[in-house]
């Protein structure tokens, strides 16, 4: 389901979620031109296994790198990388990791802001998102300092990763994100854990 069918648009970093009746989830980024640095996010359902996908719905502007889950209600969460205001001109401006709660394919239009940097050089980015038990909702993203942010040449020095768990019906916070794991064996200023993954199983354990 693109929005555009000419020969300059892109779509790009999809992820998909199916819910427990069968409905499928697709999001990814949607650029009307290819060399567009600033992809808007877009999802569409299927209720009949894939063979269609009727309608195409907005979700952000200015976002990339979506992931989406669904819990055992067959509500949907989705995350992505925000990119509003980056890199800033005469400050630095962070990309944020935002979430966005999606119930019977319905965008209610709220979004909320998981990552809290520290300082305006740690941008959040690569987020994974898993629904767990009780209403949870787990989080995680590679958070890097970058002195110099952009979308070429960047000089990204140590890499930590993030982890959130969040409260699925209202999107709040249930705890600050934790610095998950810490790696104590890096060597240098460059490195360190990247692009993370998560998921969970039924008896409330969390793997990334």
């Amino acid at each position: 389901q693109s929005r555009d069918v000419g020969t300059l648009s892109r779509e790009s970093s999809p992820a998909i979620a199916i819910d427990p009746t069968g409905v499928i989830y697709v999001v990814w980024e949607d650029r009307l031109e290819g060399t567009e640095d600033y992809p808007d996010i877009y999802f569409a359902t299927s209720i009949n296994i894939g063979q269609t996908f009727p309608t195409n719905k907005f979700i952000a502007n200015a976002g990339r790198r979506p992931a989406v889950t669904i819990d055992s209600l067959g509500v949907a969460y989705v995350v992505w990388e925000d990119l509003t205001g980056f890199p800033g001109v005469q400050t630095p401006s962070n990309t944020h990791i935002k979430m966005m709660r999606i119930e019977n394919g319905v965008v209610p239009g709220s979004t909320r802001q998981i990552d809290s940097p520290s300082s305006p050089y740690d941008n959040a980015r690569f987020p994974a998102i898993a629904a767990g038990i009780a209403g949870k909702v787990y989080v995680v993203w590679e958070r890097a300092l970058i002195l110099n942010p952009g979308f070429r040449g960047e000089t990204i020095f140590p890499y930590y990763i993030d982890f959130a768990t969040v409260n699925g019906p209202t999107l709040d916070m249930l705890s600050p994100p934790l610095l998950f794991p810490d790696i104590p064996d890096v060597v240098g200023v460059y490195g360190g854990p990247a692009y993370p993954a998560i998921t969970t199983d039924d008896s409330g354990n969390i793997y990334v």
